[in-house]
């Protein structure tokens, strides 16, 4: 079952390589899809909820990127005052020495069991990249 699993991962990563492969996380913060959805509101949505068993979170992505766990509850701690923890992973991953890019992103939710989130970002519209919201658009 493992090895099927991560088979079925290895060859996400390996078709959507030459997409992503440049961008890095905090670009999230401005992919749009073609109803200008961000990328960032879907990852947050699913990476913020309850940790289970079968369903890890943000945290798990964090130990991933071997965050400390003194990072990890501080992240915590600014969730129980109504910020997104992803979000707050986010913002401490990017101002690292070296920012992870999205495949680096899109291997740490593979390592967790996050195929969800990984699949909708490796099939996410790359080759329009940064799609403008309606009122950036120039008449």
């Amino acid at each position: 079952m493992f090895e099927k699993y991560m088979m079925k991962a290895i060859v996400l990563i390996n078709s959507s390589k030459q997409l992503f492969s440049d961008c890095r996380i905090s670009d999230m913060e401005h992919l749009r899809d073609e109803k200008g959805d961000l990328m960032l509101f879907f990852v947050k949505r699913k990476l913020d909820a309850l940790e289970t068993l079968n369903q890890k979170t943000w945290r798990s992505v964090g130990q991933v990127f071997q965050v400390s766990i003194d990072d990890l509850n501080l992240i915590e701690t600014e969730y129980m005052a109504r910020r997104s923890p992803t979000e707050g992973l986010l913002d401490l991953l990017k101002n690292r020495m070296k920012e992870p890019t999205m495949r680096e992103f899109v291997e740490a939710l593979i390592i967790c069991g996050r195929l969800d989130v990984a699949d909708f970002i490796c099939n996410w519209p790359w080759a329009k990249r940064f799609v403008p919201v309606r009122s950036e658009t120039i008449p």
